[in-house]
């Protein structure tokens, strides 16, 4: 991607372009992020989507991968049986900060809690996740002790079920939020005016 709007315009274009060609074609399973789709299909079927979307603008051209072994960062397992596994896609030169960085403690907590939410959200082994996480933080010189009770804190949110509404819901003065939207590099911001 390009520059701060790219993401604004790519969304926009490839809107355009899911309701003129991707729906009237009702893939089995379209999803997308962006600029990057993961389409399921047939296999006897000839891709013609793939045809029709490269038609749909002249300086745009598509590429495509056929089974492939990762969507964003997600890894992706063909286990057979049309079943399908997932596992979080690492790449071997992430690696978060040592333990002896001069980093806030806070900031080491939230690396392993980011990694925790992500590894939940994708993986179909979250075990196997928390196993990855563990060597992964401990060979960047982090306690046992801290790490497991990270760990141990995020289990115990998750299994707690119960969902916390905040009183404000239920104040019944109005209340009014604003929202600044800056674009880097731009001139202007844009500020949206909420009133309940």
């Amino acid at each position: 991607m390009g520059g701060p709007l790219s993401v604004v315009l790519a969304n926009v274009f490839l809107s355009k372009m899911e309701k003129e060609i991707i729906t009237p074609m009702a893939p089995i399973f379209y999803k997308r992020y962006v600029d990057d789709i993961y389409v399921r299909r047939n296999k006897d079927i000839e891709d013609d989507m793939f045809k029709e979307i490269n038609k749909f603008h002249q300086n745009i051209i598509f590429t495509l991968e056929k089974n492939p072994k990762k969507f964003l960062d997600t890894e992706i397992i063909n286990t057979g049986n049309n079943k399908i596994e997932t596992k979080v896609h690492r790449k071997l030169t992430s690696l978060p900060a040592h333990w002896s960085s001069k980093t806030p403690k806070r900031y080491k907590r939230n690396a392993i809690n980011i990694d925790l939410h992500r590894a939940k959200l994708i993986s179909s082994d979250f075990e196997e996740e928390i196993e990855i996480i563990f060597k992964k933080f401990l060979h960047a010189g982090y306690p046992k002790n801290f790490i497991k009770s990270v760990i141990n804190s995020f289990n115990n949110k998750a299994d707690d079920d119960e969902v916390i509404i905040p009183d404000w819901l239920f104040n019944p003065k109005p209340s009014i939020a604003i929202f600044y939207l800056t674009l880097p590099k731009m001139k202007f911001s844009l500020s949206v005016l909420f009133q309940k």
